[in-house]
């Protein structure tokens, strides 16, 4: 956790970091899966290749190119469901920080630090909007000889602490 309650905080500001080891790792498997599903498709695409080929030549049956044509359907298939899963890891991983969603203050650390967060949506830090507040009271005449019967003051909150 990088903030305490009362913090201002800016839009996207780093607010906490879960433990992302198991995220990195998926990311590094979805990696590994995509580079052997491109490499299946490789090889389907050479097969299919060969196989026309040997079609052509009146060696090989019409069966042979059909099912080569299949398995390189299969193939990119195969790939293309790597790569969704790829990305969907990076966006896991990605997550692993937790940035703040609008710039506002610190108002409560709902889970503290080492804590473990199962992603089900329990709200890990929440962050209000803060606005300009005005603080209106009357001078008392006394005060000063140029002291006015009513004085307006805004009056800016850097930091908010709960109460």
């Amino acid at each position: 956790v990088f903030v305490a309650e009362g913090d201002a905080v800016k839009l996207g500001q780093p607010l906490a970091h879960v433990e992302a080891e198991p995220l990195v790792q998926n990311v590094s498997q979805a990696q590994a899966q995509r580079e052997h599903a491109a490499a299946e498709l490789q090889n389907a695409r050479t097969k299919l290749q060969r196989a026309e080929r040997l079609y052509a030549d009146g060696i090989a049956a019409k069966q042979e190119v059909d099912d080569a044509r299949a398995a390189v359907v299969a193939a990119e298939s195969g790939l293309k469901s790597a790569q969704a899963s790829g990305g969907i890891a990076g966006v896991q991983l990605g997550r692993a920080t937790v940035h703040a969603p609008i710039a506002g203050v610190v108002a409560a650390i709902r889970v503290p630090a080492g804590q473990p967060v199962d992603g089900s949506g329990t709200p890990v830090i929440e962050v209000k909007k803060t606005s300009m507040s005005w603080m209106c009271g009357l001078a008392a005449r006394k005060a000063s000889a140029s002291a006015m019967s009513a004085t307006r003051a805004l009056i800016p909150v850097m930091k908010v602490r709960p109460a």
